[in-house]
């Protein structure tokens, strides 16, 4: 009986290498961990589309912030509209606080998780 932990992670949860003509949305995608997922699929044949709120980066690319509510549906939109499809949502981007979490306030917890 195999042990599924001794598996190889991109065989338990995705193939990488089937990736070819998916279009990827990426949020926070212009650095770290983003960047890094969204140089592997478009590697693996994948047109990517990274979302950050700065102007550059080394992919096609949206600027937004997700500080507003509406902004989820609007990207959609805009990579339906520029590639026909969307097949890929990496949820990446995140936002850091000064505050210990004892410290935050309800206007921080909202900040973060929108």
């Amino acid at each position: 009986m195999k042990c599924l932990l001794a598996l190889p992670l991109q065989n338990r949860y995705t193939n990488f290498n089937k990736k070819k003509g998916k279009v990827a949305l990426i949020t926070g995608g212009r650095s770290g961990i983003g960047q890094a997922i969204a140089a592997r699929l478009q590697n693996k044949g994948a047109s990517v589309i990274t979302v950050q709120r700065g102007e550059d980066s080394n992919f096609d690319s949206i600027k937004a912030d997700f500080s507003d509510p509406n902004v989820a549906e609007q990207l959609v939109t805009e990579v339906i509209k520029r590639k026909g499809q969307l097949d890929i949502l990496i949820n990446n981007a995140g936002m850091m606080t000064e505050a210990g979490i004892e410290a935050m306030t309800l206007e921080d917890w909202q900040k973060i998780s929108m």
